[in-house]
């Protein structure tokens, strides 16, 4: 081993300190920006999760409500459904459109009114053509 001289010593150990200090004070700012770093990864990890689920909310919906007016459709194509629900006429209305459901007797009723009228026009007509016979014979 080297002999130091006493100043020498004290140089030595005083380099050292300050060393051992900056080391300190670098290794409390490394740490102090590893710390930053980390709440601002949490942070935006937790906001991108928060965002996807927002997406997935929404994406939910979306489909449950296309999933709605497809089931609505397919009821609207079913003949017996209108039968279950006696002679009331239901109302589906949705965003897309609005659909009216008759029953089966209220088909018959509204058929039957139109035949009605038909049947009444003939007759008018038919007594306007008799009409127009008599008056013609006269």
């Amino acid at each position: 081993m080297r002999k130091y001289s006493v100043q020498k010593k004290k140089n030595l150990m005083r380099l050292n300190k300050k060393n051992f200090l900056l080391n300190l004070f670098l290794q409390n700012k490394r740490k102090k920006n590893e710390k930053k770093k980390n709440k601002l990864r949490k942070y935006a990890t937790s906001a991108i999760k928060k965002e996807e689920e927002n997406i997935d909310i929404k994406n939910k919906r979306k489909s449950s409500f296309i999933f709605r007016l497809k089931e609505k459709k397919e009821l609207l194509n079913t003949t017996s459904l209108s039968e279950q629900f006696g002679t009331k006429t239901l109302y589906f209305t949705s965003a897309a459109e609005s659909l009216i459901i008759e029953t089966p007797l209220e088909r018959k009723i509204s058929r039957a009114k139109i035949e009605l009228q038909q049947q009444q026009q003939m007759v008018i007509i038919s007594d306007k053509q008799q009409q127009q016979k008599i008056i013609m014979k006269n």
